[in-house]
């Protein structure tokens, strides 16, 4: 035999050692058997089935359809996931369903006025009158008020709102106010008796706001 005849069969010999090599590893290890050297059906179609791919929406590249089946798996457990968060009550409120807390408006029992007690009362009994007692439209009827008024400027001052009797004259206390001081500087004193909450802290807010000056009712 020649040489060259014999490098060729050599190599004939080589190339069925490494196609058959080939072919045990693929299915050792599971892979996918495709021919070597044209033919072999069967391995075509396996190799096919093995890279089937789906379209992704939005024109994104083809995934492979193995993964599929893992993204239906997935969304099944997200939307198991956000039911048994909702049996829960996890979610969160809306805001439009959360109530803004407003705190209740406060007056003052005891105010401090820049005056002395004399003048004090000189004011209240006068803002009192056109406030409370307002002609035509009283904000209490059947109902007076007198005062008591130490000597001196730096005495002692009580208002008392009290409800008529039956003839017309003093009955119970509803509301009075207390005045001390000095000359220069006067505490003033609310004590509801009788009235409601509601006309106690308006009484109340007009005092504190006549102590600042204020003469509006």
């Amino acid at each position: 035999m020649s040489l060259g005849g014999g490098m060729r069969m050599a190599r004939n010999i080589f190339g069925i050692l490494l196609i058959a090599g080939l072919g045990a590893c693929a299915q050792s290890s599971g892979l996918p058997q495709i021919a070597l050297l044209g033919g072999g059906d069967q391995a075509k179609s396996e190799a096919a089935a093995s890279t089937e791919s789906i379209e992704m929406p939005g024109g994104g590249p083809p995934l492979p359809a193995r993964n599929e089946r893992l993204m239906k798996a997935a969304a099944g457990r997200s939307r198991s996931n956000e039911g048994e968060t909702k049996q829960a009550g996890l979610s969160l409120p809306r805001l439009s369903d959360v109530k803004l807390f407003t705190p209740t408006a406060y007056a003052p029992d005891s105010v401090q006025w820049d005056q002395g007690p004399v003048q004090v009362y000189a004011q209240l009994a006068q803002q009192i009158r056109a406030c409370w007692f307002t002609p035509g439209a009283p904000k209490l009827t059947n109902h007076g008020f007198y005062a008591t008024v130490a000597d001196g400027d730096a005495g002692e001052a009580t208002i008392i709102i009290y409800q008529k009797d039956e003839s017309g004259g003093r009955g119970v206390q509803a509301f009075r106010i207390l005045i001390s001081g000095s000359s220069s500087a006067s505490t003033v004193k609310a004590e509801n008796r009788r009235l409601e909450s509601k006309l106690d802290q308006a009484f109340k807010t007009d005092i504190s706001r006549w102590a600042k000056g204020g003469k509006d009712c």
